[in-house]
């Protein structure tokens, strides 16, 4: 590598590290934020605070409800499906 290279390389570095800082930062500060908005209803309309970690922050976990059912109909459709395309390369 030629110097002019090295350098760039070196600015690259920082310049991907400056963005993840940022993005970290914005995270946090909407973090902060959420929780801020949870605690001022749980003091001020507790009847309308969430039940649940997935209620509260939908975006972060979604829709999860369904549980240990859920969970395992997914893992039965992946287990059929790998088991097709195992039966399909063998024949």
């Amino acid at each position: 590598m030629t110097y002019p290279e090295v350098v760039d390389e070196i600015n690259a570095f920082y310049r991907r590290r400056k963005a993840e800082t940022r993005d970290r930062e914005q995270l946090r500060a909407k973090m902060d934020y959420q929780l801020a908005q949870l605690i001022g209803v749980m003091f001020h309309e507790p009847k309308k605070y969430p039940k649940s970690l997935s209620a509260a922050y939908p975006d972060l976990f979604g829709d999860s409800s369904g549980g240990w059912q859920e969970s395992k109909a997914q893992w039965q459709k992946y287990a059929a499906e790998f088991n097709r395309q195992r039966e399909v390369r063998s024949t």
